[in-house]
């Protein structure tokens, strides 16, 4: 359970990273859009592009971010007993994969390093569901994977 939230963490950490070296490319797109001014609204708004693949993601465990076995009822967690049956279950069920790409700024990401449940945060600088990514334990290729876009429309600010 821990090493999802810590892929989460570190996939975060890496858009931060790569944010950090998309801002000199940011300020030089942002004065050519005051130049073409006539370009479509969507484009006009847009400030970057930020672009990710996943590659590769195991889920040896067969279980959802919540504890519970995939392939099965989500389970309430409410009674001691449930809990137990739950963490010493084996689970053999393939879970289907889908994730959520959310850009914060950094203070956010620190808060976020010693949280365990699901981040749901308002993703001030974009976000992104891959939709149905694949099942439990699975690797692409570099050519084959999708590429996630996600439009940047606010600044990023100078530290």
């Amino acid at each position: 359970m821990e090493l999802s939230y810590f892929i989460q963490y570190l996939i975060t950490l890496i858009v931060y990273i790569k944010l950090i070296y998309s801002t000199t490319e940011l300020n030089q797109q942002q004065n050519q859009h005051h130049h073409h001014h006539h370009q479509q609204q969507q484009q006009l708004d847009r400030l970057a592009t930020f672009s990710l693949k996943f590659l590769e993601f195991h889920n040896h465990a067969h279980r959802r971010i919540d504890g519970s076995c995939c392939g099965r009822p989500k389970q309430s967690l409410s009674s001691l007993i449930t809990t137990i049956k739950i963490e010493t279950e084996i689970c053999k069920a393939e879970c289907a994969l889908e994730f959520r790409i959310c850009i914060e700024p950094y203070t956010v990401i620190n808060i976020l390093s010693n949280n365990t449940k699901i981040y749901n945060g308002p993703c001030m600088y974009g976000e992104v569901y891959t939709g149905h990514w694949g099942n439990t334990d699975i690797t692409y290729g570099l050519l084959e994977a999708s590429v996630h876009s996600i439009g940047i429309i606010h600044p990023w600010p100078v530290s």
